[in-house]
């Protein structure tokens, strides 16, 4: 896990440093968990016309603070759940989700973006395309789906679809279903992230030569510019509006299974 901040660049804890830092948690929440003023609580989202047990692959909070989108695994429902009122207040047929998905709310909570997810991945260490939705959260209709994707993502104004798939980056506008033949970017790439304010868009991409050769850090070093060139990828930020890209992490990283930008937009998450 790495943290890039535009004003410090790329942060990675060391190994040293994780295992310091998970101890120090444990110690802590032994010393304080019992004084911390927090409320723990098992939430069991199961009512008289939910009882089947199955297993949840995904939750995610819902921008009011107080609904739980759900996601199951197989054919089930997907479930909302008001945490105030301990209660499922809604369920939609938007399942066939065998192994499960992870959803994500947009910024206002109008849609649910569906990732595909699998109950045992034989290839954890290759990214793939899977497939995608986004869901109207009031209706329960699918807006926008697409079966060969490696990464999608909302932009803050709900109305701008980002997608990255074997093809490159494509913009659709949700209104319209339409993909915007101005704004394309053939560059394949794996992983991506829209920024809060919605005007940077930063790709996980495979490095060229030239690229790698720019990076102090590897620039001198034979067997890391191979092996780079061949699995690694380099993170570039690129304009929102135009595509351009602005600038580019100044190291490169292993294979980029993810992005996601801070909650303030000031730092960008690299899994």
């Amino acid at each position: 896990m790495s943290t890039h901040t535009p004003s410090k660049g790329v942060y990675r804890p060391s190994i040293p440093a994780l295992i310091l830092l998970a101890l120090t948690g444990l110690l802590g929440l032994a010393t304080y968990g019992q004084d911390d003023g927090q409320e723990y609580r098992v939430l069991n989202i199961r009512d008289a016309d939910n009882t089947t047990r199955h297993i949840h692959s995904w939750v995610d909070l819902a921008p009011d603070q107080r609904t739980l989108a759900v996601a199951p695994t197989q054919s089930f429902p997907f479930r909302f759940y008001d945490i105030a009122e301990q209660r499922i207040t809604r369920t939609l047929g938007i399942g066939n989700w065998y192994g499960g998905a992870r959803s994500s709310f947009s910024t206002r909570g109008t849609y649910l973006v569906l990732q595909q997810m699998f109950y045992q991945d034989l290839a954890p260490n290759k990214v793939r395309a899977v497939k995608f939705e986004v869901v109207e959260v009031a209706t329960g209709r699918t807006v926008f789906s697409a079966s060969d994707l490696y990464a999608a993502a909302l932009a803050p104004d709900e109305s701008t679809l980002y997608a990255l798939g074997p093809g490159g980056l494509q913009v659709t506008d949700l209104a319209t279903g339409r993909p915007d033949k101005a704004r394309h970017l053939e560059r394949p790439g794996h992983a991506l992230a829209v920024s809060t304010d919605g005007r940077h868009v930063a790709v996980a991409h495979k490095p060229t030569r030239e690229e790698l050769a720019a990076m102090p850090s590897v620039r001198n070093d034979k067997d890391a510019l191979k092996a780079l060139a061949k699995t690694g990828n380099i993170v570039v930020v690129h304009d929102a509006a135009t595509l351009e890209p602005v600038h580019t992490l100044g190291e490169p990283f292993d294979k980029v299974f993810r992005l996601q930008y801070s909650p303030d937009g000031k730092d960008l998450w690299v899994h």
